[in-house]
């Protein structure tokens, strides 16, 4: 299933992806993108364009929101490690 970027409220294709594989069976699972200096500039431009969403937003709105991303990163601790620890090799 090929997994596409969030930014600015649109879901965006990119030219690269990481096959993401199950460590029981190795099969492919999933292909997640990988985003470019391009596209996070183009996140960090909706994100700045935005914020006043954010800033109007109830302060509980808020907590819920980043206890959701919190518990999301808890539960898919080891996804995210190998997928961080995979780029920062392809960076040497």
């Amino acid at each position: 299933m090929k997994k596409k970027l969030y930014i600015g409220g649109n879901w965006v294709e990119t030219s690269e992806y990481y096959e993401l594989r199950s460590p029981y069976s190795q099969e492919v699972i999933a292909e997640v993108p990988l985003a470019d200096k391009t596209h996070v500039e183009e996140a960090i431009r909706a994100a700045s364009e935005n914020v006043h969403v954010m800033r109007t937003m109830p302060a509980h709105e808020r907590a819920d929101i980043l206890l959701r991303v919190a518990t999301l990163l808890e539960e898919n601790l080891e996804e995210a490690v190998r997928i961080l620890v995979f780029r920062k090799c392809q960076a040497y």
